[in-house]
């Protein structure tokens, strides 16, 4: 029995010791009791990797009555500008390569943790795309109600990873854009992004009755309701009419309208014209976003043009 049970242990060494492991480093912040890394360690690692399961649980920590949805555009948007402007606290939703299928199930969720009161929704054309619906909100959520889930998932164990090497070797994980030179990732990115979004493009009826459902339970409830199409630099945004897409970008922007108090950044204007004003043809720059801000949450005039037909 003696030779029985060390087998066992020795058998089950590895997945104890990767068990403890998870359980001290704790890249998502699941548990409450793990504060060997900082939380800005964990940030800078695990948000990265899975944005969406991070947000989630800090969210659920801390839930908040006013958040911003979208992708890294909408991200943007930092709350403690927001809160200098108008006072107000806002949660960033917003994920990194999000989708619209992840903003609707990320609706719908907050609002089972807390009574919304403002919701901002950051939709470019690109995600209104039948062909563009990863939800990754579904499994996080899984996740939340599962530890065993969270134990054994694949992004907690990397994070995990990265972090443990990070600790160990003293230096920072770099994880973000690939290692090109300014000019060639700006073209990379211009054709790859206009390619996968728009060569296939097709209208999301189902995701537009999705949004209307979003868009009923906000006035029956008096949440407030707006709608950010977020500035691009015009080359990207002639790619809409090199693969002839004119007339559905304008559905794109009509649909919006009946929706919510829309607000559009994202035609010919001084900020989408000036290279100088962006990361890449789709990220402004940081401080692009601040006369943005003064707009949307300081009623300040602004380079938005704005439809208010609800």
């Amino acid at each position: 029995m003696k030779k029985f049970i060390s087998k066992l242990l020795l058998f089950c060494s590895p997945f104890l010791i990767y068990l403890g492991v998870i359980l001290i480093v704790d890249p998502y912040q699941y548990f409450p009791f793990s504060n060997l890394i900082s939380f800005q360690g964990k940030k800078g690692v695990s948000e990265k990797i899975n944005p969406v399961l991070w947000k989630l649980l800090q969210f659920q920590k801390k839930p908040t009555s006013n958040i911003i949805l979208g992708d890294s555009r909408a991200g943007r948007f930092k709350s403690k500008f927001i809160r200098q402007v108008n006072g107000e606290n806002y949660y960033n939703f917003s994920y990194s390569a999000g989708t619209l299928v992840e903003i609707c199930n990320t609706f719908w969720w907050a609002n089972k943790q807390i009574d919304l009161k403002k919701v901002y929704i950051g939709i470019n054309f690109n995600l209104y795309n039948t062909n563009n619906l990863v939800d990754r909100v579904a499994g996080g959520i899984e996740i939340l109600d599962n530890s065993l889930l969270y134990l054994t998932n694949r992004n907690v164990s990397t994070a995990s990873y990265k972090l443990v090497k990070s600790a160990l070797t003293g230096k920072k994980e770099k994880l973000g854009r690939p290692k090109m030179t300014e000019d060639t990732f700006w073209d990379y990115t211009l054709e790859k992004f206009s390619h996968r979004y728009y060569a296939n493009y097709q209208y999301p009826k189902n995701m537009f009755s999705e949004l209307q459902r979003i868009s009923g339970f906000c006035r029956r409830n008096n949440i407030q309701l707006f709608f950010l199409v977020l500035p691009t630099h015009v080359s990207m945004q002639e790619k809409i009419a090199e693969y002839q897409l004119q007339d559905s970008y304008l559905r794109f922007i009509s649909d919006l309208q009946v929706l919510g108090v829309v607000y559009d950044f994202n035609y010919p204007n001084d900020i989408t014209k000036d290279r100088k004003n962006f990361r890449d043809p789709v990220h402004c720059r940081l401080k692009i976003m601040l006369p943005l801000i003064e707009q949307i949450w300081g009623g300040a005039v602004g380079p938005g043009r704005i439809y208010n037909n609800t």
